[in-house]
């Protein structure tokens, strides 16, 4: 598949109000990405790298989309 193929069939992006997260998706000094790297940009507000609290969550500042790290990770 070519690398425009995968472009049309990737995930929307900014359709949960809150995501839990899986532990792949946090990043070094504990920062995730909005919309996550398996979403597609063209539906969406610019990626931008969010810090999680020390409750482990963030809320975009775009999108309004809450992060959490699920109770097991």
């Amino acid at each position: 598949m070519s690398k425009n193929n995968e472009i049309l069939y990737c995930q929307p992006a900014n359709t949960e109000e809150v995501h839990e997260l899986d532990a792949s998706e946090v990043l070094k000094d504990n920062e995730i990405c909005c919309p996550p790297f398996e979403e597609c940009l063209w539906s969406s507000h610019p990626r931008v790298f969010l810090k999680l609290d020390e409750r482990g969550q963030v809320k975009c500042p775009y999108c309004n989309t809450l992060y959490t790290l699920g109770k097991n990770k």
